[in-house]
């Protein structure tokens, strides 16, 4: 169902541009949702996110964004990937991560974040991958316990040594 080549280039363009524009609008009406593949820690992640104090933060941090650099982005593109790049480098200069990573911060917040991981995620799910793991697998051939050893010639060679 191509366009009739006879056809000016720019009406073929346009006939190809209203098939390709009904096509990803059938394919959106038609996909499933994303919140319904959802996993249950992708789900339980995000319940988290919204009670979390830097949610609002977060909001207020991406309005700013979109209404003050946007524009910015817009019109000075080199400009900010170059404040980007110095951004960058400063960071990676300054190591802030350092003080983060100290070994006793995480052994005091280890057990904390993995408390709240499986207070939140459903017990049906954890039951569900430790019986994942505990399966065998059909598909993999068991092992064989016999042991092959390579043969060896046992006649002597009709052939004399070279003295």
């Amino acid at each position: 169902m191509s366009a009739d080549p006879r056809l000016p280039a720019a009406e073929r363009l346009a006939v190809s541009r209203e098939r390709m524009r009904l096509s990803m609008k059938a394919r959106a009406s038609t996909a499933p949702a994303a919140s319904d593949n959802a996993s249950p820690l992708f789900k339980s992640l995000q319940n988290w996110w919204a009670g979390h104090p830097l949610h609002v933060a977060g909001t207020v941090a991406s309005d700013a964004v979109n209404t003050l650099i946007r524009p910015f982005a817009r019109r000075h593109p080199i400009a900010l990937v170059a404040g980007a790049l110095v951004l960058g480098g400063l960071l990676v200069w300054a190591k802030p991560w350092r003080g983060i990573l100290k070994p006793a911060l995480l052994v005091g917040l280890l057990p904390q974040l993995l408390t709240k991981l499986i207070a939140v995620v459903p017990l049906e799910s954890w039951l569900a991958v430790l019986a994942s793991f505990t399966q065998k697998k059909s598909e993999q051939p068991p092992p064989s316990t016999a042991k092959t050893e390579p043969t060896q010639a046992t006649t002597p060679s009709a052939q004399a040594p070279l003295h």
